[in-house]
């Protein structure tokens, strides 16, 4: 049997429909003695610095890549509906090779954002990717990507044509990619996957290009379907009993009471399953949509093979095909996994004659601050009054002490370029918060007009801040109004320039009691009778469902209450699937429509 590894794998940073946390995958490539994973998320890299680290800890290799959205034109914005335009996107696999190819991944995943935004859409375009090509591996990707599209709504002599753009782009770096998840006629033109399949085969042979198999994995086990399907109407805010199907095709999709999952056209899922009492309401369900006048489908996928399969598995699917599994150790082996820690950079900060060097200024400023200009050389002004009244050994012994760890750790210029743009947020009449977090502790920063927090008045620790024994970078949280807060944001970027600026997301997991609630609107209990349930879990902050089952016997037991007419208990144990899954559900609004990549 070959040897086997995943190259389309998505994890829960595919914010709309990847709910496989990287952990979890790399367990279970451990345990399958796979030797490479490829990371290969919508549109983004964010899970990268997490993903190389997790596969190192559990000695899997890493291969860094990314699912981009490929449009003809990245600056396009306006569609018109007249004339029949729409924003046409391709999916489309890149996988770094090596350093050189990390850092243009990087590269077109930051271009994407900055030039291709479009709804909630990062997009590239092959001009830009002429540019940044070198050191990437690119495949013929999933079913909506450009070949297989082509294939399914031009002609094979139009998908031909543009798999030689592709074969000139990266020679032998390209590769044939088929997956095989049943997926049958899409979108009405009577083809499936596996017609697709045949024809990039032979493709394949005709141009004697290297062909792969992958499996688009989307959650980590087969059982975790139900649970991931759930999170996708979570995520896009439909109701879980809306059906998932095609209404042109006449293909749905049921979940039976074995929790089997069965994908077929309708009329032979009610002969087959229409006496299965959950299938019963899903096929009651979908008949009273098809008898309105716009019969509704949700985003949803066809079944359960999207998962991470085994080497086993894999095999047995691609039988006839060996050679698209060994093909997949080609790629592996001509990986060098990129290197993604280093130093931290920090843009420079102009220092004034006559100081020579950032500490200098740094203990200008904050002198002048604590003192008054009479305690600097007599070059800074300042237009408010000094923080302290009265010198006092004391208070110099401080400053001196902070400077001296400040110096130590190299983080002058630092707090000189965040003291730069917070006092000219407040001269330009921006509101500024008082300064939360450790860095109340810093007497320098609040000598610099970073903080408003006097930390020697209330003994707060300055250690807390900054320690020479835990060497990382300084956290100031500092907070500007909704309205004005473009202005810094501006400041800087004109300031530094625009490459040297950027802003950072925060991941949200679900929380105990909002988990709850989304679910229970997903599944359509009651607002009264959802209410009931959160206000059973503890308030405390932190809690988990897991903590709140163990403190709440009431709660506990609905939730073991396996009754076919216990919506409350099926509620709960979905909230507890969800949250196992690690669903990053606040960042994914938006999309309905999908095709599986």
């Amino acid at each position: 049997m070959p040897v086997f590894s995943h190259l389309h794998s998505h994890t829960q940073y595919s914010l709309l429909d990847g709910q496989a946390s990287i952990s979890a995958l790399m367990k279970k490539a451990q345990k399958d003695e796979m030797p490479a994973v490829a990371l290969t998320d919508h549109g983004n890299m964010f899970g990268a610095f997490n993903f190389v680290a997790e596969a190192n800890k559990y000695n899997v290799k890493p291969i860094v890549g990314c699912e981009f959205y490929m449009v003809q034109d990245r600056h396009k914005k306006a569609f018109s509906r007249e004339k029949g335009e729409r924003d046409v996107r391709h999916h489309q696999l890149l996988l770094a090779k090596d350093q050189a190819g990390y850092h243009n991944l990087s590269k077109l995943c930051s271009m994407s954002f900055i030039e291709g935004l479009y709804s909630k859409f990062p997009r590239i375009d092959k001009e830009l990717l002429l540019q940044y090509h070198e050191g990437l591996i690119a495949t013929s990707c999933c079913i909506g990507a450009e070949i297989p599209q082509t294939i399914l709504f031009g002609t094979e002599a139009e998908a031909e044509e543009k798999l030689k753009w592709w074969l000139d782009v990266f020679g032998g770096d390209f590769y044939i990619e088929i997956q095989r998840h049943g997926l049958m006629n899409f979108d009405g033109t009577g083809k499936s996957q596996e017609d697709v399949n045949q024809v990039l085969l032979g493709f394949a042979k005709k141009y004697n290009v290297k062909v792969i198999c992958t499996n688009d994995s989307h959650y980590v086990d087969q059982t975790d379907y139900a649970a991931h399907d759930l999170l996708l109407c979570v995520n896009t805010g439909e109701e879980h009993s809306i059906p998932v199907g095609d209404i042109r095709t006449n293909y749905y999709t049921l979940l039976t009471s074995k929790g089997e999952v069965k994908y077929d056209l309708l009329d032979n899922l009610r002969s087959n399953y229409g006496r299965d009492e959950n299938a019963q309401k899903q096929l009651r369900r979908i008949d009273e949509e098809l008898q309105k006048p716009k019969p509704h489908t949700r985003f949803g996928f066809a079944n359960d093979q999207f998962f991470f399969k085994n080497q086993a598995q894999m095999n047995e699917l691609f039988i006839d095909r060996p050679d698209s599994v060994d093909n997949t150790n080609e790629i592996v082996d001509k990986i060098t996994p990129p290197k993604l820690a280093r130093d931290i950079l920090l843009p420079n900060f102009p220092i004034p004659a006559p100081f020579a060097n950032a500490d200098e200024f740094l203990r200008e400023l904050t002198y002048v601050g604590a003192f008054g200009p009479s305690a600097g050389k007599g070059i800074v002004t300042m237009s408010k009054p000094p923080r302290y009244s009265e010198r006092t050994p004391e208070i110099e012994e401080r400053l001196d002490y902070e400077l001296r760890i400040i110096q130590t750790m190299g983080f002058a210029g630092y707090f000189l370029i965040t003291q730069d743009f917070i006092n000219h947020g407040r001269n330009i009449g921006v509101a500024v918060g008082p300064g939360r977090g450790s860095a109340a502790g810093s007497a320098v920063a609040y000598c610099v007009g970073i903080t408003n927090i006097d930390p020697i008045k209330y003994s707060l620790l300055f250690e807390r801040f900054l320690n020479p024994e835990r060497v990382s970078m300084p956290d100031i949280d500092i907070d500007f109004d909704d309205v004005n807060r473009q202005k810094v944001i501006d400041y800087v970027v004109d300031k530094y320039g625009k490459t040297q600026v950027a802003q950072i997301i925060t991941f949200g997991t679900m929380a105990a009691k909002s988990s709850i609630k989304d679910v229970a609107r997903a599944m359509e209990l009651p607002l009264p009778q959802t209410n009931d349930l959160t206000k059973m879990v503890p308030d405390k902050p932190g809690t988990t469902l897991a903590g709140a089952f163990a403190e709440n016997q009431e709660l506990d037991m609905i939730r073991r209450d396996e009754s076919a007419d216990n919506l409350k208990g099926q509620i709960l144990r979905l909230a507890t699937q969800a949250r196992r899954l690690g669903a990053q559900h606040r960042h994914s609004r938006g999309r309905r429509h999908h095709r599986p990549g």
